[in-house]
């Protein structure tokens, strides 16, 4: 396999979008195989990357050579109290010597975001509790101002949820002929189906891209997991025709042929109460991987994502041939120590309605 597929096929962009290597290597390829029913793969993302892993380093590769690019120090992006792509943005940029500022919008608490709220303080980001998406709108423009370079005339480095930009697009773009040359080394079949979570387009946008240039004729069903953004075919097919563009702007020679909505299927019966709320579905997708397989799934994306999975393969509807799930949720060693009372305790006390008192 080439040492990394975009660059192999488009060697000018490799000056033109450069990039930070985070992680050794593809993610790996193989068979769920004890969930019943029929065969289906998984392309483990969830083993990409170095300190965190998931799809948040394929995006960030891009994205932090554009932060320095811009010559901006801070980055200022946005999420959910449990938000998993702050966290990795978080930390990747620490090692970068870049400040992460976030803006949080609720949702709902339990252990998990608790634990994360914890790691994002210990990763350095500054934390900025927002509540809604329509306040986060209205707070962004004077956060950016706050935050600013003004010794040296710069902005922080506007990053939108997920880092789903056509410049983080690129990482799934890869990560699409990534797995051509996996199909191509008869490391699976090629996929009739990929199911993959939908939080802020930018995951899928790039596999749609990324398949197509690869000459992949997989079809793409997109769980949606999120209610904060407007997330519809149109939407995917948006960022990955802006994508393309990007990549004809830097010098790469691509088809004229757009992505079309046609080419991705979004499905919203498994996103219940909306981001962040568990689903019985949820759970027993979660319990039952983690018994099976010895997957970790997060009730938030993988967990919804998964039980849609499920219930596609058991009800006939996922079609005869190949089919793969992509797993988008850290896999990794967690990045730092578990947060014990005592780190609960010295909190900012903007975090204390989050947590119980400490006994």
């Amino acid at each position: 396999m080439a040492p990394f597929p975009l660059y192999a096929r488009y060697p000018q962009l490799a000056a033109s979008l450069p990039r930070l290597a985070l992680s050794q290597g593809p993610s790996p390829v193989a068979k769920l195989t004890r969930i019943g029913g029929k065969t289906v793969w998984i392309k483990n993302d969830g083993l990409y990357g170095t300190i965190y892993g998931g799809n948040k380093p394929r995006k960030l590769e891009f994205i932090l050579p554009d932060v320095r690019r811009r010559g901006a120090a801070t980055i200022l992006t946005f999420g959910g109290l449990g938000t998993h792509h702050g966290l990795a943005t978080a930390l990747y940029g620490r090692q970068q010597g870049l400040r992460t500022v976030l803006l949080l919008v609720d949702q709902p608490v339990n252990d998990a975001v608790r634990r994360q709220l914890c790691w994002l303080h210990q990763a350095g980001a500054i934390l900025h509790y927002t509540a809604t998406a329509r306040r986060t709108r209205l707070l962004a423009p004077f956060v950016l101002l706050r935050y600013a370079d003004w010794r040296r005339r710069k902005l922080p480095y506007l990053l939108p949820p997920g880092g789903s930009t056509s410049v983080g697009t690129l990482g799934y773009v890869n990560a699409a002929l990534e797995l051509a040359e996996q199909v191509t080394a008869k490391e699976l079949p090629e996929p009739e189906t990929i199911v993959v979570a939908l939080g802020s387009a930018g995951t899928a946008a790039g596999l749609a891209l990324g398949l197509r240039l690869a000459g992949l004729t997989s079809r793409i069903l997109a769980v949606r997991v999120s209610d904060v953004l407007p997330l519809t075919p149109e939407t995917v097919a948006r960022l990955a025709n802006r994508t393309a563009e990007l990549m004809r702007r830097r010098g790469a020679v691509l088809p004229s042929a757009k992505i079309e909505p046609a080419a991705i299927t979004v499905l919203s019966d498994w996103l219940g109460e909306g981001y962040g709320y568990p689903t019985p579905e949820g759970e027993r997708a979660q319990a039952l991987l983690a018994g099976s397989e010895d997957l970790a799934l997060d009730l938030t994306y993988t967990a919804k994502t998964v039980a849609a999975l499920l219930t596609l393969m058991q009800d006939g509807r996922l079609g005869e041939g190949p089919t793969l799930y992509w797993h988008t949720y850290n896999a990794l060693p967690q990045p730092l120590p578990q947060p014990e009372p005592d780190d609960y305790r010295r909190l900012p006390p903007a975090f204390h309605r989050f947590f119980e008192a400490p006994a």
